[in-house]
């Protein structure tokens, strides 16, 4: 221990001093105890001393410091994968029963030596080891990234890593060893089975999230099927108990791949919930991934569009064809100078070769950006990219002197997500003959979506073919090239059919038109939610000026499948309500929500649809390849449930698992020290009882 002071170590001998020559100045001069003994006077002037001079020390403001030493024993560190996949499986009655009582004695024994800790992980981080296996994800990653920051400055010895080695979300975990903080060997237990089981597996489902009633919808269903060569199954897409899609599938390998495309038409409006299901293989090690569900919303609305052009060209007759392939939409076709139709009576205008700089084709265009209409427009050499940028497009460009054009063909972009580009659409685009795109410098505004990018030859460049942008609620969108009359010429010759063609167009319109009605009182959520995400809705409810109102309470009613209610009342704040009524069970509900206002009672329903977590079962087999990875980039070894008795000897024997030894400096104000004041209450406390008992 050492001692120092706030101020000079000097102030200790004067402190001394100065407390001795006040005790003595006052016995001299104090007649009242002249008459004890020689010896009783001299203690009491040292406790006096003793009292000023300890006073005085303490003003100085002394500290000590003193070193300690403390030996922390290595950490193990036990993570449990306790995800759903664990027990899919032949042998989960030993996940059940045996292995818990077996990994507890493993850590037992471990734990006399060592300090043990123990962790389960699925989607999170939890402290202990239920071994109940009912996550709905497995994230490795975020478990070794969760104790790489609890244990950061920790004495780390090992990780025991108890998994199948599937992962369902997060970054892979061989990377996230690498940023481990600490180099710590991993012993890893490869749990599950190894062996593919037989499974038939629905992996996905695309399709738009909004129809028209009696105009087919297109849908895509990739399968994956396990161990089942040789084997048949149908794949079968029901509306409530009513069929209405079904194929025959041959299973042709143990490790078989199947895209299932189709078209639906549905006959109800409203959210329609569609079942898709898999008949089921003898012997599939589960059927849990057999059946997915999809919400759709069939909107009953015929779309009236016209399409106004200044020179005839054959694109404006592909398009015109591809459009009346549609029975929900109206379409008619005017030379710009002879257009006297009323342009509020229209959804959509498409302008090809339009706007121009000057004349009835300009102000027709910019009437349609005043009154918000959506407009489609298309590339022709008379069309003027100046006034694009003035009428709230998504790109413009500017076209070089000598108005060179480029050949080139289209390129879907990757994150476009307005609707469904299929990967049989996105074949036949990249293979479709070129469009005449002009050459110069293209600007895309931030808040647009590419849908198509301009391709040369195998170059992706920088230079968007399709773009889609929404200015105050109002959609519209650029087509940048000349020529699309030959896609649908080759869909004919590729397919002997322009379905492909007509439906890429028709998905353009049918989202361009599509208008969201405002009403005084609206109610929103997202139509489907995952089992583990919590279910929430927002309304807005308007005056007659459509100013937002949150004076009155909003009710909501939600229904279960089997008739059970559950009421709610809405939150307001500042514009808008909000209600977050958490997770419920997969299956179908029904909600209502009602409010009053004016004496007037507004009602609002539709229907949602909770679905199974089911990524846990899309993956069957054991990833081992993956934990001997795991265990061999951080030097440590792979283990299966009949071996993992042996890691508490391993742990044993390797010799860099050690105690670390830490010193630790603790600084204190001797003010602290309650010693000190005991010694001053007996100093004092004893010269007074002297100083009284000889008559002081």
């Amino acid at each position: 221990m050492t001692v120092f002071a706030e101020y000079s170590l000097w102030f200790i001998p004067l402190c001394i001093a100065i407390g001795i020559m006040a005790s003595y100045l006052f016995y001299t001069f104090d007649t009242s105890t002249k008459e004890a003994p020689k010896n009783i006077q001299k203690l009491m002037l040292g406790l006096r001393a003793g009292v000023i001079s300890l006073l005085l020390l303490l003003l100085v403001g002394l500290f000590t410091n003193i070193q300690q030493r403390r030996i922390e024993k290595p950490i193990i560190l036990f993570l449990q994968d306790n995800s759903e996949s664990i027990l899919i499986h032949k042998d989960s009655a030993f996940y059940k029963q045996e292995y818990p009582t077996i990994a507890q004695d493993i850590l037992e024994e471990i734990s006399k030596s060592y300090d043990v800790q123990s962790y389960s992980f699925g989607s999170s981080v939890e402290r202990g080891t239920p071994f109940s296996y009912t996550e709905k994800e497995t994230n490795i990653s975020a478990a070794i990234h969760d104790i790489s920051a609890r244990y950061y400055t920790r004495n780390i010895g090992a990780i025991i890593l108890a998994s199948d080695g599937i992962h369902t979300s997060g970054e892979n975990p061989l990377y996230s060893i690498r940023s481990l903080p600490f180099a710590t060997p991993i012993y890893s237990i490869a749990l599950g089975d190894s062996v593919q089981q037989k499974d038939a597996v629905i992996q996905s489902i695309q399709t738009n999230t909004i129809a028209f009633i009696n105009n087919p919808f297109p849908f895509e269903i990739d399968l994956q099927f396990y161990s089942a060569a040789q084997e048949q199954t149908t794949i079968r897409v029901f509306d409530e108990e009513k069929q209405v899609f079904s194929q025959n599938i041959r299973i042709r390998t143990d490790d078989f791949y199947q895209k299932v495309t189709g078209s639906i038409m549905p006959s109800k409006l409203g959210n329609q919930v569609y079942t898709v299901v898999i008949d089921s293989l003898p012997d599939e090690i589960t059927y849990a991934n057999n059946k997915q569900e999809f919400i759709l919303d069939v909107l009953e609305s015929r779309q009236k569009v016209a399409i106004l052009y200044h020179h005839i060209h054959p694109d404006v007759s592909a398009i015109k064809q591809a459009l009346e392939t549609n029975h929900n939409i109206t379409v008619e076709q005017f030379h710009v100078s002879k257009f006297e139709e009323g342009i509020e009576s229209f959804n959509c205008i498409i302008f090809h070769g339009l706007p121009q700089e000057s004349g009835t084709a300009r102000s027709i265009v910019e009437q349609a950006f005043e009154k918000k209409i959506p407009a489609f427009y298309i590339y022709n050499s008379p069309l003027s990219a100046d006034i694009l940028q003035t009428i709230g497009s998504g790109v413009t460009y500017r076209q070089s002197q000598q108005k060179m054009t480029d050949e080139v063909q289209a390129q879907a972009h990757t994150d476009f997500s307005l609707f469904s580009i299929r990967s049989e659409l996105q074949q036949f685009l990249q293979n479709a003959p070129p469009v005449y795109a002009p050459y110069g410098s293209y600007q895309t505004n931030p808040q647009a979506q590419i849908a198509l990018w301009q391709r040369v030859q195998s170059f992706t460049l920088p230079r968007p073919l399709l773009v889609f942008h929404e200015v105050d609620g109002v959609k519209n969108a650029v087509f940048t090239g000349e020529g699309m009359w030959r896609w649908r010429i080759h869909a004919l010759r590729e397919f002997r059919s322009s379905e492909i063609f007509d439906s890429f167009i028709n998905s353009i319109i049918t989202y361009l038109s599509l208008r969201e009605s405002r009403s005084v009182f609206s109610v929103s959520t997202q139509g489907v939610f995952s089992e583990i995400t919590p279910i929430s809705f927002t309304a807005e409810l308007y005056d007659q000026t459509f100013t937002p109102i949150v004076s009155e309470p909003i009710f909501l009613e939600l229904q279960d499948s089997i008739g059970t209610r559950y009421s709610y009342t809405f939150i307001p704040h500042e514009h808008s309500y909000s209600l977050h009524i958490g997770r419920f069970p997969p299956g179908k509900y029904s909600y209502t929500a009602r409010c009053t206002y004016n004496n007037q009672e507004l009602i609002r329903s539709g229907v949602i649809l909770v679905t199974p977590m089911q990524l846990e079962h899309i993956i069957t087999q054991a990833n081992v390849e993956q934990m001997r990875k795991l265990a061999e980039l951080t030097k440590g070894q792979l283990f299966f449930p009949n071996t993992m008795h042996e890691i508490p000897e391993h742990i044993k024997n390797n010799t860099e698992i050690t105690s670390v030894s830490h010193t630790i400096a603790k600084q204190s104000n001797i003010l602290n020290y309650t010693f000190l004041l005991i010694l001053l209450v007996l100093l004092a406390g004893t010269e007074w009882f002297l100083r009284k008992y000889f008559g002081g």
